[in-house]
């Protein structure tokens, strides 16, 4: 009774992880989404009311409330760290790359850098959807047949 449960402990151990990085791949396609989509609406802003770019964004960008007593790019990065374990590195510093060009130039020259790095996250959502479709049963799988292999070594 005791070895069945232990198995049974070890395959769903072993299942929750594959679906925990099954899931991580799904998240990072959502906040991709949520980045661009923020991105689309501070550009509209910043055409039409042209404020700080605290101001800009003060509508909680991605749930992060920015000021206008502290340096936008140091506040960006900060508010970046919230999804360091969920972004590939590649995306992070995509973001801070746009973070930091951010406010570093007029209107038309805001307007366009943002169009750019929103086509940039478009791509990138478009790639996670790739990894969602081709690793995501593959990780699940993966979590429950290795937890069945264990099990077999195991007992």
């Amino acid at each position: 009774m005791l070895k069945a449960f232990l198995c049974l402990l070890i395959i769903c151990a072993t299942s929750f992880v594959g679906c925990f990085y099954s899931h991580k791949l799904s998240k990072r396609k959502e906040i991709l989404e949520l980045f661009s989509l923020e991105l689309s609406t501070s550009l509209t802003k910043i055409r039409y009311q042209s404020n700080t770019l605290a101001n800009v964004f003060s509508d909680k960008f991605s749930g992060y409330v920015f000021n206008d007593e502290s340096n936008f790019f140091l506040q960006w990065k900060d508010m970046l760290k919230y999804y360091d374990k969920t972004l590939k590195k590649e995306d992070v510093d995509l973001l801070l790359e746009c973070g930091e060009k951010l406010g570093t130039s007029d209107i038309n020259g805001e307007t366009d850098n943002i169009n750019m790095y929103i086509e940039m996250l478009t791509s990138k959502v478009a790639q996670a959807q790739n990894d969602i479709e081709k690793k995501s049963k593959l990780y699940r799988t993966l979590g429950l047949y290795s937890g069945i292999a264990l099990t077999i070594l195991l007992f």
